[in-house]
């Protein structure tokens, strides 16, 4: 059995081949239809498509929401795409998935920030809505069930939103982590946000999102940049370190693995 790894790069996309029984990594197919307009930014994947949202790499170019199928891992072909809107064009933040909807978060230097909700129920007609939030800079968001997770870096604050309506998303409730909010992943019934000053991880118990409660905090030696929680699992991506946490007790997580000695910034999990 094999595992499908795909990575964006600057110029194109590329669709790797990982064998389960080797260390090796084979890169057998390489796209680059129409991707040297844009820098690849944020990349998720669900089912046999790929999603990336791109930001403009000149001012006269509108950011662009790719979605690649990979059905043919040997032969990634462009299915749809839709141009963002032009506020959202210089920077973006994150990108979430669920099956219907994708949600991206940018902005630009002026002062415009906000999600895009895209609905991807037709891959190959990706369909865009403009929604903004003047007031909040969004960095990582993460969609879980009919809620929108989304760290708040205007406030510090990690900020739900109803997404019952996508095109029209309501806060719900926020979570005060007194620190600074670097990323969020969900594990249902909670919340594992990584923060800095102190470095470490807040659990939050979000069974009723309108009130998220804090359950505990754990001191961490690095500050941790990305977390994705997976069975009993968080995997952290730091600075200098890729950390595992141990979540089968939530009020008592304990570090069970750390590797250094390289650079981790980014970490994703399907």
């Amino acid at each position: 059995m094999k595992k499908l790894l795909t990575l964006t790069l600057l110029l194109g996309l590329a669709t790797l081949t990982l064998a389960q029984d080797s260390s090796g990594v084979r890169r057998i197919a390489f796209n680059r239809n129409g991707f040297e307009r844009s820098h690849d930014w944020q990349i998720a994947v669900i089912g046999n498509y790929v999603y990336i949202a791109c930001y403009a790499t000149a001012a006269d170019y509108p950011g662009i929401f790719r979605v690649v199928d990979v059905t043919n891992p040997a032969r990634p072909t462009e299915a749809g795409f839709c141009e963002l809107p032009s506020w959202s064009s210089m920077s973006i933040h994150g990108l979430t998935l669920t099956p219907r909807w994708a949600y991206v978060a940018g902005g630009n230097p002026y002062g415009s920030n906000g999600l895009t909700p895209i609905d991807i129920s037709t891959p190959s007609r990706p369909v865009c809505y403009d929604v903004r939030d003047l007031d909040i800079d969004y960095g990582h968001i993460v969609a879980s069930e009919n809620y929108l997770y989304c760290i708040d870096r205007s406030n510090n604050v990690l900020r739900i939103k109803s997404m019952t309506t996508p095109s029209n998303p309501r806060n719900t409730g926020t979570f005060d982590p007194q620190g600074y909010p670097v990323d969020v992943t969900i594990r249902q019934p909670y919340a594992y946000i990584t923060t800095q000053s102190p470095a470490g991880i807040h659990i939050v118990d979000i069974t009723d999102p309108a009130r998220p409660a804090g359950v505990v905090f754990t001191g961490l030696p690095a500050i941790g940049r990305q977390i994705v929680a997976s069975e009993d699992y968080a995997y952290i991506a730091c600075d200098n370190e890729f950390i595992i946490v141990d979540l089968t007790a939530p009020w008592d997580p304990q570090v069970v693995n750390r590797l250094s000695n390289g650079y981790f910034s980014s970490i994703s999990g399907i």
